[in-house]
């Protein structure tokens, strides 16, 4: 709850534009789960979802203002809109020599850092389970009782 309530402070204006409603990030962030007005118009946005899900302001906006149901207005914008692929998906047998990155379009000139992270975050993965028994450790991860000690750090 902690994560989605920095976001909603952090893109607090841009929340508050697209449900047009005013509201309190960390009371909102409790309230997740129970739904609210303020999820309804936010699960209901496309570029809010992307944000929420941490694809970052401009390839949430971008991915909406090239792929949404925008009036025909927005042709010209859209056509101009250049995007790149996060990965390539690999075929054959998945092992973490071949793991990929979560797919995606980036809208960002040069290096994304949503991309970037996310290499950082392969690493980390490969380098917890070098050695280890893939099967045992992913248990032990999704059995602890405390979900702040499963992650891979």
């Amino acid at each position: 709850m902690t994560k989605v309530a920095l976001v909603l402070q952090e893109h607090y204006d841009t929340f508050k534009a697209k449900t047009g409603l005013e509201f309190d990030p960390l009371r909102e962030s409790l309230r997740i789960e129970q739904g609210s007005e303020f999820w309804d118009k936010a699960f209901d946005h496309p570029a809010l979802l992307g944000i929420l899900l941490g694809y970052g302001v401009k390839n949430s906006f971008c991915f909406l203002w090239k792929y949404g149901d925008l009036p025909e207005r927005h042709q010209q914008l859209s056509e101009s809109l250049l995007f790149q692929f996060s990965d390539k998906p690999i075929g054959g047998k998945a092992t973490f020599d071949t793991l990929s990155l979560p797919i995606f379009a980036s809208f960002s000139q040069g290096e994304d850092e949503v991309i970037e992270k996310y290499k950082r975050e392969r690493e980390i993965i490969k380098a917890a389970y070098e050695d280890k028994d893939f099967l045992t450790l992913t248990l032990e991860k999704l059995t602890l009782v405390d979900p702040m000690d499963a992650q891979i750090n």
